[in-house]
């Protein structure tokens, strides 16, 4: 019996000593419970801090990205408005080209015109000459023919 009743002492501490490994694994398992809902939360308030923040990155973004967009636009605007203008230069300078083309043909027919009616003229007025010079010549020949008369 004595026995027994070591064996039983024996088998109480055991069951004492388990109870007490149990409170501490209860305890434990509490304390990590704890711990672990407290980084849940701390998850989740860093997610909602990420995503606000990764929210408040993409509006940031979202306004520089408009805002360049209508930087471009307004460049885009004066580059054409500069090559509309210049377009219109470069037409404007090629019908006054093409006007000047045509005056400078008119003027070299009417050029030409005039050279002609000054070569007839030339001509007339060589043609004028010599018959002023043939009459002259008759003149002066009547003249002494009546002085030797």
């Amino acid at each position: 019996m004595m026995i027994m009743l070591l064996k039983l002492a024996g088998l109480l501490n055991r069951v004492q000593q388990l109870q007490s490994e149990k409170h501490t694994m209860e305890n434990d398992l509490q304390n990590i419970k704890l711990e672990l809902a407290a980084k849940d939360k701390e998850m989740i308030n860093k997610s909602e801090r990420n995503t606000s923040y990764t929210f408040e990155e993409l509006q940031e973004t979202q306004i520089k990205l408009e805002e360049k967009t209508a930087k471009i636009r307004k460049q885009q605007k004066e580059f054409d408005d500069r090559v509309s203008r210049i377009l219109q230069q470069f037409h404007d300078e090629k019908q006054r080209r093409k006007e000047t083309e045509t005056e400078l043909q008119i003027l070299k027919k009417s050029l030409e015109n005039k050279d002609k009616e000054l070569e007839k003229t030339l001509q007339r007025r060589e043609d004028v000459e010599k018959e002023v010079e043939t009459l002259k010549k008759e003149l002066e020949k009547k003249n002494k023919e009546a002085e030797d008369n």
